[in-house]
């Protein structure tokens, strides 16, 4: 049994499957769970990823660098949520700028396949209105993805297997609208 917000799998609502890995980031555990994801078979995947906190004066360009790492996945939508995924890795999605040397063409063909938020709350309203039913989600990163979480849940029983559930942590979610 792994420790809550790591590769933790729910069913979420209108037939979701999450996969709960919101417990802290860096440009590593992203890339892994980030070639987990691609492995997956699903007909819609979502990635919801948060900013990676701690990365003192590399924090740009290891950001940056996620951009790299996402582009090396297959998927339907991203949504970006934080201050330095919206700064440093949105504007490397949208342009070839994310591409490893020597290739020509993005994945990212489709503008709309990206979005990006500052606030966990600004993604849930996202999220409650665009899933259609049947998105495999993966949340992965900082600020407060497990409130998300808590809110996408089919069963409410599943919010004491998410991270952060001691009272502190939900008198701060409640801060930021969740």
């Amino acid at each position: 049994t792994l420790p809550p917000g790591r590769n933790s799998i729910f069913k979420g609502i209108k037939n979701t499957t999450i996969i709960d890995s919101a417990y802290n980031a860096n440009l590593d555990s992203m890339s892994a769970v980030l070639g987990m994801f691609d492995k997956i078979k699903a007909e819609k995947k979502w990635m919801i990823l948060g900013d990676m906190l701690e990365q003192g004066n590399s924090e740009k360009q290891e950001h940056e660098r996620l951009a790299e790492e996402i582009s090396k996945v297959k998927y339907d939508k991203i949504i970006l949520m934080g201050p330095r995924v919206s700064k440093y890795t949105f504007p490397k999605l949208i342009t070839n700028n994310a591409l490893p040397a020597g290739r020509q063409e993005s994945r990212i063909t489709n503008h709309e396949k990206v979005v990006k938020f500052i606030n966990p709350d600004e993604v849930l309203k996202y999220l409650r209105e665009h899933i259609k039913g049947e998105e495999t989600i993966l949340f992965k990163g900082a600020r407060f993805l497990e409130g998300v979480v808590e809110h996408l849940l089919a069963d409410k029983e599943d919010v004491k297997k998410l991270c952060r559930q001691e009272k502190v942590w939900r008198i701060r979610r409640r801060q930021w609208g969740l």
